[in-house]
């Protein structure tokens, strides 16, 4: 799919679970990675929050292509202290199960039992549950059972943490250019999410059946995403801090009236008095206002 379209490029990321050599790769090979943030961090004495990366490459979907793999230290320390109360959680609940085992419950007499039990509290927590390693046997004829942490596995699980793998077609850009890309996908999501309000670009439902009119219909939405985009950028640029949803409802109230003047034959449509938010957004768009007319400048 990625060697479709060869004019069509891309940056996705990469889970480090099914990249292990990636994400085992040793911090002391990587560097700061050039952003403003890291900038700032330095500037405010907080480098150990520097969000480090390396470049490399590797082959993915049948190709070489450039790897950027990130570190957030920020990010990995909350990782570190939640999968350490996680995993004392499982303790205690291992230490419970344990001790049902050895009385004899009719219930928990069964490995079977214990074993679901233990894996059903790391489904609920989210993690592997090859973290701990369970061992039944027959102690002085009664049922035992011990357990330990895996050693290899917690290890495992700190190598992945905090790490982005990004993969590219993008060979001449930048690390940091490429993980602004990456960084900036929320613009695109927020356009998915544009456009499933009902009031508004709604993609669905589309209420036509030929294949003519729904392209027609999605071009129109598609459109519109764009026009809105180029008037919350415009509105930005003119230093206006508006949401887009608040930007559509001042445009949306702008009103107009229809005037017959007693000497001219055909009426004319002026502009109600507008508010300044509605003003400002006016003239960010290129527009001005004369004698109620909405004029747009050569």
């Amino acid at each position: 799919m990625k060697n479709a379209e060869e004019h069509l490029h891309f940056i996705t990321s990469y889970s480090p679970y099914l990249a292990p050599d990636l994400a085992r790769i040793p911090l002391k090979r990587f560097q700061v990675l050039p952003r403003r943030r890291n900038q700032e961090t330095t500037e405010n004495d907080q480098e150990e929050d520097r969000v480090l990366y390396l470049e490399t490459t590797a082959s993915f979907w049948g190709r070489e292509r450039k790897v950027l793999i990130t570190f957030n230290p920020k990010t990995f320390r909350k990782k570190r202290h939640d999968l350490k109360d996680k995993t004392e959680k499982v303790r205690q609940e291992l230490f419970e199960l344990r001790k049902k085992h050895r009385d004899g419950r009719p219930h928990w007499k069964d490995p079977k039992a214990v074993q679901a039990r233990y894996e059903l509290v790391w489904e609920t927590l989210h993690v592997s549950p090859k973290l701990f390693q369970l061992n039944f046997y027959t102690e002085n004829g009664a049922p035992a059972m011990a357990f330990q942490l895996n050693r290899y596995q917690a290890e495992a699980h700190l190598q992945r943490f905090a790490k982005t793998i990004l993969v590219t077609d993008h060979h001449d850009w930048s690390a940091g250019d490429s993980y602004q890309a990456y960084m900036d996908r929320h613009v695109i999501e927020n356009q998915f999410r544009r456009s499933k309000n009902p009031f508004h670009v709604a993609l669905m439902p589309q209420y036509h059946w030929t294949d003519s009119k729904i392209r027609i219909h999605a071009f129109i939405c598609v459109v519109e995403l764009t026009y809105l985009t180029l008037l919350q950028q415009r509105a930005k640029q003119a230093g206006l801090s508006l949401s887009l949803r608040r930007i559509m409802e001042e445009a949306r109230s702008l009103r107009t009236a229809i005037f017959w003047m007693p000497d001219e034959r055909k009426p004319r449509r002026i502009l109600e008095d507008p508010t300044p938010s509605q003003v400002d957004l006016l003239h960010a768009a290129g527009f001005h206002i004369k004698d109620g007319w909405v004029l747009q400048p050569k």
